[in-house]
């Protein structure tokens, strides 16, 4: 053929060896070479060590904060449960007073390949200090002012309020401080470090909560947190080698949040979305502290699994972006994503089986008082499941610098979120419907998001590891229908449901191992690189 007649595309794709969209009718075997040929920058060894290392410290730390969850409600009733979740609402919602800085700084330090910063660079991260530490003064000072409102105005349950909301505005600029260093370092990919301050915070705080709860009731759970976030902030003084000043420079700060400002919208969009299950149950019942007291039992799960897929997601994250930054093609940083998200399939499915197998009777066992809320645990660990595969799509968009198509998926989301549990209030209201409607909204944003991520990735490819995806969650399925089947209500069916979805996660491992190449990931020298 005269060169002279190739095309630039036909080119690219000799050169990648990756098939177009032209190449959709080829088979699955026929495409298996080329699925194993993604890979990160840095290996899958390495990513997937990184993985280990934060995983074995989160799972520590997991266990020690369930540990924590379990005997925080033991010691507390549902109607204090209830208003310390609430004020975790506030305090969440304190990360977002940055103006999107860090997060735009944050991902120019995951493109420069987490090395040593540039002059410029640094005066980027001290200007992103500088907002993120005034901003998150101002909303301490609003936060303080909602409490005097409520002090004044209030019945004693208001007074309850407004002492945590003062609190809790102390806590949102020691919190601020933490994580806004914690942001740098896993763009850096300071993994030892991060794993570190997750064990060292998981100890802590189930020693001082313990402590602190017993001898001064709610008010101890404020100077617990106050002391985990100051020993957070000591341990990052001497790890983190960066020593911030203050900077201002308009022109730059205002770049900065052109840039972060999408996903800052995004983030605060996406705790809106996470949240509004806890705010309707907060402000729509005559009791929305007990009843959200009682929900929290459902959450306690939810949270300990989206912990765990935020093991692999705060690695990943950072190796899109790196991916990204080397090779700008958004093709294979797309198939790179696809990737991720069915091994995090893989790795959620068994404790997230587990969860719907024991979850209901073993926290039954432990917390009588919060029973009414069990019921909601199955919808919340597939709605966690859905919420935690979007992960590695959501750092995708943030790697291509499409906040604002983030933004608009969690916008539609949030709405029909709202839309969902009005109908579910309407209904009656009642965790186990709201619960349902949150698992609804889950599963449509990650549905929306991972098409908006993984459109333009060949069709070969795409039908595999969709299908890989789906039979990884095979055990959850299975695990669902018979917990809803009344299986898993005794000591006996309980162990019954565990081993059967144990044994049918091990099938799903060794099938994906025989004919989906994760056995490549492993010990094929070429997918440590790309």
């Amino acid at each position: 053929m005269n060169p002279s007649l190739v095309t630039p595309q036909e080119k690219n794709d000799k050169a990648s060896d990756v098939p177009s969209h032209r190449d959709a009718n080829i088979s699955i075997a026929q495409a298996r070479p080329l699925l194993t040929s993604v890979a990160p920058k840095c290996g899958w060894r390495r990513l997937l060590q990184d993985s280990m290392t934060v995983g074995g410290a989160t799972a520590i730390g997991q266990v020690l904060g369930a540990m924590t969850a379990v005997l925080l409600r033991a010691l507390m009733s549902p109607v204090q449960v209830g208003i310390w979740q609430g004020l975790k609402l506030a305090l969440s919602y304190g990360n977002y007073a940055g103006l999107g800085v860090s997060k735009a700084v944050a991902r120019e330090v995951s493109l420069s390949s987490g090395g040593s910063a540039s002059a410029s660079l640094r005066q980027r991260i001290n200007l992103a200090f500088s907002v993120n530490t005034l901003m998150s003064v101002a909303y301490a000072i609003a936060l303080i002012v909602v409490a005097v409102v409520l002090a004044v105005n209030g019945t004693q349950l208001a007074w309850q309020w407004s002492i945590g909301l003062v609190a809790i505005a102390v806590l949102a600029i020691l919190q601020r401080f933490v994580t806004f260093r914690v942001t740098l370092m896993r763009a850096e990919h300071q993994v030892k470090s991060t794993s570190l301050l997750s064990l060292q915070e998981a100890v802590i705080t189930l020693l001082a909560t313990v402590v602190c709860l017993c001898l001064l009731g709610l008010v101890g759970l404020y100077v617990s947190t106050a002391l985990v976030m100051l020993a957070s902030c000591w341990f990052l003084h001497l790890r983190h080698n960066h020593r911030f000043r203050f900077a201002w420079h308009t022109s730059e700060i205002a770049s900065l949040i052109r840039v972060g400002g999408p996903l800052l919208a995004a983030g605060v969009m996406s705790s809106l979305f996470r949240s509004l299950d806890k705010i309707v149950l907060l402000t729509t019942a005559s009791d929305g502290e007990f009843q959200l007291g009682c929900y929290s039992t459902a959450l306690l799960v939810a949270a300990q699994l989206f912990g765990l897929a935020n093991i692999f997601g705060s690695v990943c994250g950072p190796r899109l972006a790196q991916s990204f930054g080397q090779t700008n093609d958004h093709i294979s940083v797309a198939r790179l994503n696809l990737r991720l998200v069915e091994l995090m399939a893989l790795g959620l499915a068994l404790p997230a089986a587990l969860a719907i197998t024991a979850g209901p009777w073993l926290l039954g066992l432990l917390l009588p008082d919060y029973r009414a809320g069990l019921p909601a645990l199955v919808p919340m660990t597939w709605g966690t499941v859905a919420l935690g595969l979007a992960m590695p799509c959501q750092h995708c968009h943030v790697a291509w610098n499409r906040g604002r198509t983030l933004l608009v998926a969690l916008t539609c989301a949030t709405v029909c979120a709202i839309v969902l549990n009005v109908f579910a209030v309407m209904l009656g209201g009642g965790m186990y419907r709201i619960a349902i409607a949150t698992m609804v909204t889950y599963g449509l944003y990650f549905a929306v998001l991972a098409w908006l991520t993984i459109r333009i990735v060949p069709l070969a490819e795409l039908r595999a590891r969709i299908i890989g995806a789906a039979i990884a969650l095979s055990p959850i399925v299975l695990a669902t229908t018979l917990a809803y089947a009344g299986v898993a209500t005794e000591a006996v069916g309980v162990g019954i449901s565990s081993v059967v979805a144990l044994g049918c996660w091990g099938a799903v491992l060794w099938y994906g191992w025989r004919r989906q190449g994760w056995r490549d990931i492993f010990t094929r020298p070429g997918a440590d690189k790309n």
